[in-house]
């Protein structure tokens, strides 16, 4: 049931099953870390090419073609202002500039908190959707966290599944909480994705017999999922709140609380004498174990992060996990997903989870709370100071901000800078604010300036420098003492050179032999015609491609192999084929082919030859019924 050797990551469960391919994703997060989810696309086009956990080490052009290939189908809604500042920018971020929304939750003072993706995949005429709902956000911390998965298959009835209500309804919302404009496509996605929820038919996990979806913080949803007794409890969380665990149901046989030292300290005596028993996590369960010995790249698990409460009630037991804490805003106010699941007791109750197989379950990582004999000194200046921060991230993150673009001094660059269409701001206190898009380094930065529209000029930059991702930096300083905060917002792009994404693209791809190995790629369908498409020499070091050398003549044949095997993946080479071509590239008066220049990227990348095998190829696809829409 909760196996702690039984281990898996986002990643993992985001891979289309077996005979299905990836559709389109709906997710949630409180946080987010953009070069995370640069790594969401290379797990859902199936590339096993990552190295452990979320970071991503795959070769350029894989993440590419992962990239535009999934990255249209992707939205992931999360709590504005809490974007991080990627350590390393990567020009691929382009792609994704669409598939972040950032919303608010319908009542001020709150967060948007859930963790829950709905991913669609496809087999034939079939499909297939996949829930999951963790307690962890899109970033790239380790930590000790849970995730459910639930797959079930789109049925042909025509009325919903009353218990499919509330989930369907949940993703149904999203866009209404969007803080600003978000593209066409997000709405209609998320609109697929709510409708075919209604109709699908969820397998189980073992040992559970019934599931209900708890959506919390939406107009009309209860906020108290929880019974008003039970026969024994157990309440997982790192975050927690007095008057949420004094609210908790009454247990005959008591209740054990896990969570972390700092949050058990904040927590009063009184309080914790409830509970009978109180756990944090053990020292040995913050290393990993190594893959093998000497094994020095696994990085650590490190604290806890999972929630979960289970409620023994008789003979049964019921199972509540996903992104709310122990708190009362996780209760009261913010917006949050839990997915409850019933089942007889002796399968998943508190003694089975704790238990586990071969005494293998929760107690294992576990140690009892031991409150030092010297309470530590509450740092009141840090708390306020801390408080006046995320006001004004909170402030910020509700301006009408905008990224202006206008030409530069030639034309290979141009002049960016920050608007406010507002006007009239003040940040709260005595906070300073500063401000450089996320493609350049920290010592860009602008300090912003509130008394007019232009709030700042971060100067001339490059086409690929060009990003709504912009970061922030709010400081303050008090007796000596300077607290700040780093986030990013992804903000409107106002002039900024249509068809950025080709010239990445055409950035990427500065010689035949790279084109080459991205329509290899792009035509793979398994692991090892992925590899294959990484390891081929792309035609070696020679400056031109002729049709007559070996990775051409692969291409050749991986381009008639689909053709009999899946001939609709060839409307993919088209539409790439015809972006290479004769894009309108334009901006002003520049033209594709001067903007091309500039980068000093070759006119061509299509190799010599290519038009004489790809034209017939792709006329007898026409004749098997693809197009290129």
């Amino acid at each position: 049931m909760l196996d702690p050797r039984d281990r898996r990551t986002l990643l993992d469960a985001l891979r289309p099953p077996a005979g299905c391919v990836f559709d389109r994703a709906v997710g949630t997060s409180f946080s987010l870390d953009p070069t995370a989810l640069l790594a969401v696309p290379l797990a859902l086009a199936a590339f096993d090419l990552r190295g452990q956990d979320e970071e991503v080490h795959a070769d350029s052009l894989a993440l590419l073609e992962a990239i535009r290939r999934c990255a249209g189908h992707v939205s992931v809604f999360c709590q504005a202002g809490r974007i991080s500042v990627p350590v390393h920018y990567r020009s691929l971020l382009t792609y994704l500039e669409g598939s972040v929304i950032e919303v608010t939750p319908p009542r001020d003072g709150f967060v948007f908190h859930p963790k829950v993706w709905a991913v669609r995949y496809v087999a034939g005429d079939e499909v297939m959707y996949r829930i999951l709902c963790g307690t962890r956000n899109l970033t790239l911390d380790r930590s000790w966290d849970t995730m459910l998965v639930l797959d079930g298959w789109l049925t042909g009835r025509k009325n919903a599944i009353a218990s499919n209500r509330p989930l369907s309804g949940f993703f149904a919302a999203l866009p209404e909480l969007a803080l600003r404009e978000s593209a066409p496509r997000v709405a209609a996605d998320v609109a697929l994705v709510a409708d075919e929820l209604l109709r699908v038919r969820f397998e189980l996990p073992l040992g559970f017999d019934s599931v209900e979806f708890v959506p919390l913080g939406l107009s009309g949803r209860r906020s108290w999922p929880f019974p008003e007794a039970g026969t024994r409890g157990l309440v997982v969380s790192p975050f927690l709140a007095d008057g949420f665990l004094q609210r908790l149901p009454t247990c005959r046989d008591g209740c054990m609380l896990v969570s972390r030292d700092e949050s058990l300290l904040d927590v009063a005596p009184n309080v914790l004498a409830g509970f009978d028993g109180i756990k944090v996590l053990a020292e040995e369960a913050h290393i990993a174990e190594s893959a093998a010995e000497g094994d020095t790249t696994r990085e650590t698990l490190s604290g806890l992060h999972a929630k979960l409460f289970i409620i023994d009630e008789g003979w049964r037991s019921r199972v509540w996990t996903g992104s709310a804490n122990a708190t009362n805003a996780a209760f009261g106010g913010n917006v949050e997903f839990l997915v409850a699941l019933a089942g007889q007791r002796a399968a998943c109750g508190v003694a089975a989870v704790l238990r586990g197989e071969r005494d293998q379950g929760l107690v294992s990582l576990l140690e009892d709370f031991q409150p030092p004999a010297d309470p530590l000194p509450v740092d009141s200046l840090a708390r306020e100071l801390e408080g006046r921060l995320n006001a004004a991230r909170t402030a910020l993150a509700g301006r009408r901000l905008r990224v202006s673009v206008s030409p530069g001094s030639r034309r290979d660059v141009f002049r960016v800078g920050l608007t406010d269409e507002g006007g009239g701001f003040t940040p709260p206190g005595d906070v300073k604010v500063r401000a450089w898009p996320v493609s350049l380094p920290q010592d860009r930065a602008a300090v912003c300036a509130w008394g007019d529209s232009a709030v700042c000029a971060f100067g001339e930059v490059s086409f690929e420098a060009i990003t709504p991702f912009v970061a922030f930096e709010v400081a303050v300083e008090r007796d000596e003492r300077r607290e700040s905060q780093t986030f990013v917002l992804n903000l409107p792009l106002d002039g900024a050179p249509e068809g950025r994404e080709t010239l990445v693209l055409r950035q990427m791809l500065r010689r035949p032999q790279d084109l080459i190995a991205l329509l290899l790629l792009l035509l793979a369908d398994d692991d090892l015609a992925v590899l294959d498409a990484l390891l081929g020499d792309g035609g070696k070091d020679g400056a031109t491609v002729a049709w007559t050398g070996s990775s051409a003549r692969g291409l050749t044949e991986a381009l008639v192999r689909q053709l009999g095997r899946d001939p609709h993946k060839l409307a993919a080479v088209k539409r790439l084929v015809a972006e290479l071509q004769g894009v309108g590239i334009a901006s002003g008066e520049r033209t594709s082919a001067e903007a091309v220049d500039d980068l000093g990227i070759e006119v061509s990348v299509i190799p010599p030859g290519f038009d004489e095998v790809w034209e017939p190829i792709w006329a007898a696809a026409v004749l098997l019924g693809v197009t290129d829409d």
